[in-house]
């Protein structure tokens, strides 16, 4: 067990009792159906790229958990021909005299399911939004997912905060710091730490967030691609097995240019261009565009064998 998941265990157990005292309010909770719109994107601090995400499989554990998936996906028979993924949406924003940070649109978080669709119904699988539910607190709102105790309340908010089961995808959007705009959780995770089992993103990545370069509503596909078993495009490097989806090139390391869609970048073959344009590699919104056809298959089975 890693130091770090020793200590957010270790936070949980001594913060347990405090759980249930924590202040969260219900109001205001607009349904989908309502003609009143939450107030308009504000930040606090405006933020530009270039961004990361939290996402990270533990290395002792990789080869275990491929080795697993190898030999269980040999002979296994995805039976949907079109995967369906209920998706439940939990905002959480601050609210600052008078006026609610990351309290984001109803409207945009139709739009950001119909961006999903786009990408994934290519490769069989759907999203379909079954709830919305609000709150404001200033203990989930501005936190960084890549310290200890950024992991901790991103822990803690998800076990308070879910609905459905293993094949519902947990969806919460608040205000994230330090350039780090998400996490998605790993399919293989979910018997051993269902209450984790999620996604957070940063507010402003949604279509027409307020986050410069990283608001097409991409941020959510990169992190629903680490939800159903994909890794970065970068993972390993240049050798060994990489992301153990054939069809994507090996990348050293991500890409990250500010602003810019590095077509044409070659870190690992002078013969063998980079997969900037994937959307499991750190570019710019703009430059992402596409899943392979192997990592379609991968997310298909992988939702089949941990999810399904």
């Amino acid at each position: 067990m890693s130091p770090n998941r020793i200590l957010v265990l270790l936070a949980l157990i001594l913060n347990i009792s405090l759980i249930s005292s924590i202040p969260i309010s219900t109001s205001p909770q607009p349904t989908l159906a309502s003609s009143s719109q939450p107030p308009p994107f504000i930040a606090l601090t405006p933020k530009v790229g270039p961004s990361h995400c939290a996402s990270a499989v533990d290395q002792k554990k990789k080869s275990a958990i491929e080795d697993h998936i190898t030999n269980s996906t040999a002979d296994l028979i995805v039976k949907e021909s079109t995967i369906t993924v209920e998706v439940y949406w939990w905002v959480f924003s601050y609210l600052s005299k008078g006026t609610y940070f990351g309290n984001i649109a109803s409207a945009s978080i139709t739009s950001q399911i119909g961006v999903l669709n786009k990408f994934y119904s290519v490769h069989g699988i759907q999203f379909k939004l079954i709830g919305v539910k609000r709150y404001y607190t200033n203990r989930y709102y501005n936190f960084d997912l890549s310290t200890v105790y950024g992991e901790y309340l991103s822990q803690e908010l998800k076990a308070k905060f879910r609905y459905g089961n293993k094949k519902t995808l947990n969806v919460y959007s608040t205000y994230l710091a330090n350039g780090v705009i998400g996490k998605g959780t790993f399919p293989w995770d979910v018997k051993t730490d269902p209450l984790i089992d999620g996604v957070v993103i940063d507010y402003g990545t949604v279509p027409n967030g307020y986050f410069a370069n990283y608001n097409q509503g991409k941020n959510l596909v990169h992190e629903v691609g680490h939800w159903l078993g994909l890794y970065h495009t970068f993972e390993g490097g240049c050798s060994g097995s990489g992301d153990y989806v054939s069809d994507t090139p090996a990348e050293k390391y991500a890409a990250l240019e500010s602003g810019l869609c590095p077509i044409g970048r070659k870190t690992c073959s002078s013969k063998i261009l980079d997969p900037v344009q994937n959307f499991m590699d750190y570019s710019t919104d703009p430059c992402k565009t596409q899943f392979t056809a192997g990592q379609g298959a991968r997310m298909r089975s992988l939702w089949t064998l941990y999810r399904a």
